[in-house]
């Protein structure tokens, strides 16, 4: 393989979906997921809501990371909503803390939404397979975003990550 080409496709490392006692990462990874195909050619910040709306405008998906709430495990409508989070018992487990995921997308809310939840919701996708989600994608609202972006122990919002260019090796 190339120099730095360190990413495998998803056909190379497909999800395993058979559950591993006490493996939430389902680690070590099968050998053919440490074949590379790809490289990222470089990275830059997304600091606020308002970079991740034109990041996303600009057909770029956004690797998010962020604290998880209750209703993230368990949704079936793929709608991950504040006002079920605070309805929810606190998150726990080793993804509660802190999860990656991609943005690929958002869409605006209806109207009667928009006081509670915000103008829009981000379209995610999750390692997490087909049955999570709908079809492994969701939607996390503006205002649960708010909720449980990541911060620096100052209390900075931490920084999500666009990837400016992916090399393919041929």
């Amino acid at each position: 393989r190339a120099k730095g080409y360190d990413q495998a496709l998803e056909s190379s490392c497909p999800y395993v979906s058979s559950p591993v006692a006490g493996n939430d990462t389902q680690t070590p990874l099968a050998a053919t997921c440490g074949r590379g195909d790809a490289k990222v050619a470089g990275v830059r910040g997304v600091r606020t809501y308002g970079e991740l709306i034109a990041t996303l405008e600009a057909n770029r998906p956004v690797v998010l990371g962020t604290e998880l709430s209750e209703n993230c495990f368990r949704t079936k409508t793929g709608l991950i909503t504040l006002a079920d989070a605070m309805k929810a018992a606190k998150a726990t487990g080793m993804h509660a803390a802190g999860h990656a995921y991609l943005a690929v997308g958002y869409v605006k809310l209806p109207g009667a939404m928009q006081r509670a939840e915000g103008g829009s919701c981000i379209v995610v996708a999750n390692s997490w397979s087909e049955g999570w989600g709908r079809g492994g994608y969701a939607c996390v609202t503006e205002q649960w975003l708010a909720k449980h972006w990541m911060t620096y122990e100052d209390g900075t919002p931490t920084e999500f990550v666009a990837p400016e260019g992916i090399e393919f090796e041929r």
